[in-house]
């Protein structure tokens, strides 16, 4: 029995030791890497371990390679202790998992953080903190907003004034420009800026390097808002700044009674508002956190609103595009074929940089096919072709069996990162808690892809047809573009979704040379086709000789040419005679225009006629055939000449006579 006992002892122990290596493993996933339409488990330890609690609000790099979280987990770097929400940073690429919410020195912070937004390169992140002990002189007893170096380790504290001075009130929801320099935040603080008095929450933006703050939420005259104003959106350089806000007096006509989505110029001061509709009308209900675009042209929201886009009766919020160049409203919570969602699309979207694509969460169940998971999904929705699919999946496809939400979209839109509390999104999530993820989704790349002709000369005026890849060209609205100057597109003429027709015209002075070849529709911006044109030095039709005045001239003189006539002179010709091999070149050459020349020739003492030729400086040359007589001296021909020299002989006959007769008078003397 003792033996019995014993085996089983050890049975029991063996089967332990396996279920704890199981274990490990399964809690020890290494470091993320994707593959094609890989969902990859991003809130883990550097070794890959699993958070032994919850992980959301991701904020995702443009190239999707870093990804800030908030997280209640102890176990995702060593000595985690402070027993709060900190802010970590996960890069996808080598599996390194950093503690964001730290002082310069190191210490975690002793509060809770959150709301993280990071730099392109994710070298920084901004975020919002309780803690006390992240920066020095902490003593507002407030919570603040604070940027962190993650290549020195510096801590800063953004929500201050411009003097330095820390706020009087609570100050929160930050977003960080691409290099870190600027960060968009909310607070309650008056003593921000100077002249603050109207009570309300504003939204500011932090200059980290010269330490000045703006106040961000006024009109275009700079009045401040009369109501609060939340969830800030930075464009990259700091230019821009979205928000939300209830106040009324922002922009002009501000009637509506309902919270709004505004714009900021921070360089222009202008202020416009993004939650209207096409033709301007301002919605009738709230709209909330926006999502602007690198250039400050498009910006992604929520809203109750059901008249900012024509046929909105599904009675649910929606999520929506705003194009502030041309001022189109588009719907973005739709399905592939355009139907309306069966159930709200709220909170907060996430835009890529060209507009084209919007991540969104919703309990919609109609926005694609199969969705019967009864839980809010994240989806991904391309404006430009109007599909729609989920993101909240697993790699294989399976919907996830819990909730999603809070999505962030790489620059191209490919990737979106999210956070859930579904358990089969990844093998082998068995922490039972909501876990941070990132999927990758498919994309065509619009590429232009050939152009016939391929080449054309200076001053040409041409049609080049173009056609492009995966391109969704729209007449009216594509644009042909050519790089560098000197060719003008005169029209755009669409004949299909990827083939259009280039009416151009290239300037006489236009630089030769390869151009990239473009066609632009709205937000889609297609890979060009580089070096897919080629500008050539103008080719001239030879030049023609048709007369030459005077036409004649004798043997020996240098009779000047006072206008020899044709087409196509060039600066710098050249002009000649030809009879054989005989050659005269002309001079003092000046080619007056096109069409008139004037010079001079030495004639030589062959006569005859000769051919006229014009030479330009290309090499090319024009000829008039026996145009000019060389004659000999006295006009007359070779008979004049033998007559000539007959009196001349005899006049010297009798002068010689007359002269011997005088010689022999002399002698008879």
């Amino acid at each position: 029995m003792q033996t019995v006992k014993r085996v089983k002892g050890t049975v029991a122990l063996t089967v332990v030791v396996l279920l704890c290596t199981v274990l490990f493993s399964l809690l020890s996933l290494g470091p993320a890497k994707a593959a094609p339409g890989d969902t990859v488990l991003a809130s883990t330890s550097s070794s890959g371990g699993q958070g032994d609690n919850g992980s959301s609000y991701p904020s995702m790099t443009p190239d999707d390679r870093y990804v800030a979280f908030v997280s209640s987990a102890t176990n995702l770097v060593e000595g985690d202790t402070n027993g709060y929400e900190d802010i970590f940073r996960k890069d996808l690429t080598t599996g390194q998992t950093l503690l964001v919410s730290t002082s310069s020195s190191g210490a975690q912070g002793d509060s809770g953080s959150g709301y993280p937004s990071i730099s392109s390169d994710g070298r920084y992140v901004a975020f919002e903190s309780n803690a006390t002990n992240l920066v020095e002189g902490d003593t507002n007893g407030y919570g603040d907003v604070f940027r962190k170096d993650l290549t020195t380790g510096e801590t800063l504290r953004a929500s201050t004034s411009s003097s330095g001075a820390q706020g009087d009130s609570e100050s929160y929801w930050s977003s960080i420009s691409s290099d870190g320099r600027y960060v968009a935040f909310r607070s309650l603080a008056s003593n921000l800026v100077e002249g603050d008095t109207n009570g309300y929450g504003d939204v500011f933006r932090k200059d980290l390097t010269t330490g000045q703050t703006l106040l961000v939420s006024t009109s275009s005259s700079g009045t401040q808002g009369n109501y609060d104003s939340y969830e800030p959106s930075i464009t990259p350089d700091g230019r821009y700044v979205a928000f939300f806000s209830y106040a009324t007096n922002l922009v002009e006509g501000d009637t509506n009674g309902y919270g709004d989505v505004f714009r900021k110029d921070l360089t222009t001061g202008e202020t416009v508002r993004a939650s209207t509709s096409s033709s301007g009308a301002q919605g009738d209900n709230v709209s909330y956190w926006p999502s602007i675009t690198p250039d400050g042209r498009y910006v992604a929201f929520f809203s109750y609103a059901t008249n900012l886009v024509e046929g909105d009766t599904n009675g649910y919020e929606d999520i929506f595009r705003k194009d502030l160049t041309t001022g189109q409203t588009v719907r973005a919570s739709t399905s592939s074929s355009g139907a309306q969602g069966n159930s709200e699309s709220s909170g907060r979207s996430s835009i890529s940089s060209d507009g084209r694509y919007v991540a969104f969460y919703s309990g919609a169940t109609n926005l694609v096919e199969g969705d019967t998971n009864g839980n809010y999904d994240v989806f991904r929705k391309d404006l430009t072709t109007g599909e729609a699919v989920r993101a909240s999946t697993s790699s294989s496809g399976a919907q996830g069996n819990g909730e999603s939400y809070w999505p962030s979209i790489s620059s191209d839109g490919r990737y979106v990162a999210f956070y859930s509390f579904a358990t089969n999104l990844v093998e082998g999530d068995i922490n039972g808690n909501y876990d941070v993820f990132r999927k990758e989704l498919p994309i065509s790349i619009p590429t232009i892809s050939s152009i016939s002709p391929a080449s054309a000369s200076q001053g040409q005026t041409l049609n080049v047809n173009i056609v492009g890849d995966s391109t969704h060209f729209v007449n009216g609205t594509s644009a042909a573009t050519f790089s560098g100057t000197g060719i003008t597109v005169n029209s755009t003429t669409v004949t299909g979704s990827t083939q259009a027709t280039a009416n151009i015209t290239i300037s006489p002075s236009a630089p030769t040379g390869p151009r990239d070849v473009n066609v632009t529709t709205g937000s889609e911006t297609p890979t060009p086709l580089a070096g897919g044109f080629t500008v050539n030095a103008a080719t001239m039709p030879a030049p023609t000789v048709t007369s030459i005045s005077p036409s004649t001239g004798a043997a020996g003189a240098a009779p000047g040419v006072t206008n020899l006539a044709g087409t196509g002179f060039q600066a710098g010709a050249s002009v000649r005679l030809e009879l054989g091999a005989t050659i005269v070149n002309a001079t003092n050459v000046n080619v007056v225009s096109d069409t008139k020349i004037t010079c001079r020739f030495v004639l030589p003492w062959t006569l005859g006629k000769y051919d006229v030729v014009v030479k330009n400086p290309d090499g090319q040359e024009g000829r008039l055939a026996k145009g000019f007589s060389v004659t000999n001296a006295c006009g007359g021909g070779a008979a004049i000449s033998l007559s000539v020299f007959g009196i001349m002989m005899g006049l010297l006959s009798v002068a010689g006579s007359t002269g011997l007769r005088r010689r022999f008078k002399r002698k008879k003397k």
